[in-house]
């Protein structure tokens, strides 16, 4: 669960600052992580207020924080299991103070106002889940959306907010498929979606939160806050298939029939990408011609660029060649782009070979950020900015900054708690 996941990080990142196991202890509270973080850079001055909002099954309590001046952008907080606390107040605020205005709001309304557990508790200890698991059964799919048409047209009447604008929305762990909902629920309003540690977020129905993106209401919800390009994943490994988007390769190819279909109709260009074209965390080699078959029917069916990925990085440049020739024996190179992560650090050299293939595209993160949960092991992405050195090395012109991309790195290194 997500508190576990904070605890366990919290730790990690105390153990640098220096911190006491007593000063640990009264940190672990939950809000206690935003005393030491840093201060938003040109954080804006701010309004508070604690707000109940009607809903059709009764008032929700909320909290609406916003800067003090002017209409912004609309931010929609799902907390986790614990519901609405210090914790997200404290990240609504900071939220806030980069210039969104933000509602946070407690789930469990229909059961019980917020706090609905001590300040400070863990749900490590039994008499919380026993407290917090009735109330999290007591949501669905219908509430999920009847609320979140509620906080959206809410938000729509402060003067906070500038309607002219899309409104984002995140959840944390439980509130992860919330999102997917709200999404759907809402798509002309809805413009982003985060998930942090959505639990519940794929499961074995045909209702499942994570349906609703590569389905026609996720591609509506796209459509209408202006995409201009949307993305479809596909597997070269049966299992990874399931457990990256619980269903088979076949099965995942005919659900992206519908959705590419309005996207060609719409002018709307359409990536495919293939993960473990080099190697599976469950299944280990993949064969060259199971990556060929898949990125050929991307293509067929309309893609116009096939993204290769090595998802946790066991590529090397022997293997990296020998998948690249067998793909582009059905697809035309200038349809071929390579994304590699760096766990053995091989990233480097197999783009080298994918250059030396002719291939032009090369995926890449700032500062090697990324990752797949269904990839055990797998680092992060091969960072832009050893990619850009190694090119500029080579001699190719890439017209990157490299001073100014090492200053994004360092940014978000540092707004990830990440060493850069």
């Amino acid at each position: 669960m997500c508190d576990q996941h904070f605890e366990d990080d919290l730790k990690q990142f105390l153990l640098h600052r220096n911190v006491s196991r007593r000063e640990f202890g009264a940190l672990s509270a939950g809000a206690g992580l935003m005393a030491v973080l840093p201060r938003v850079v040109n954080a804006q001055d701010v309004t508070e207020s604690e707000v109940e909002i009607a809903t059709p099954d009764g008032t929700a309590d909320c909290y609406f924080v916003h800067p003090s001046s002017g209409a912004h952008a609309g931010v929609l907080v799902w907390p986790d299991i614990l519901g609405l606390r210090p914790a997200f107040r404290q990240m609504g605020k900071r939220l806030a103070e980069s210039g969104y205005s933000v509602l946070v709001v407690n789930p469990f309304y229909r059961q019980k106002r917020a706090p609905v557990v001590p300040e400070g508790a863990s749900f490590a200890d039994q008499s919380v889940r026993d407290t917090v698991f009735p109330l999290a059964q007591s949501l669905n799919a219908t509430t999920n959306a009847t609320d979140a048409k509620a906080f959206i047209a809410w938000l729509d009447e402060q003067d906070a907010v500038d309607t002219n604008r899309k409104v984002g929305t995140t959840g944390y762990c439980m509130g992860g498929p919330i999102v997917m909902r709200t999404a759907a629920a809402v798509p002309d309003r809805v413009g982003a979606g985060a998930s942090f540690h959505g639990g519940g977020l794929v499961t074995q129905n045909p209702d499942s939160p994570h349906l609703l993106v590569p389905n026609m209401k996720g591609f509506e919800a796209a459509r209408a806050a202006g995409a201009e390009e949307i993305a479809v994943f596909g597997a070269a490994s049966e299992t990874f298939s399931r457990k990256n988007i619980n269903c088979s390769i076949a099965e995942s190819l005919e659900r992206f029939h519908p959705v590419m279909d309005e996207a060609k109709k719409h002018g709307i260009r359409v990536r495919g990408y293939v993960s473990c074209v080099l190697g599976c965390p469950y299944e280990g080699e993949i064969k060259p011609e199971a990556v060929a078959k898949v990125a050929k029917a991307l293509y067929e069916r309309g893609c116009y660029e096939i993204s290769l990925g090595d998802t946790i990085g066991v590529g090397t440049p022997a293997t990296t060649r020998t998948m690249l020739q067998a793909v582009k024996k059905e697809i035309p190179v200038a349809a071929l782009a390579v994304h590699f992560h760096d766990t053995y650090k091989h990233a480097l050299d197999n783009i080298k070979v994918a250059l030396e293939e002719g291939i032009a595209v090369i995926d890449s993160s700032v500062s090697g950020i990324g990752g797949c949960p269904y990839a055990p092991g797998a680092s992060g992405n091969v960072s832009t900015e050893a990619v850009v050195t190694m090119l500029h090395g080579m001699g190719v012109a890439t017209g990157v900054d490299v001073q100014k991309l090492a200053a994004a790195g360092k940014f978000i290194s540092k707004a990830l708690l990440l060493s850069s």
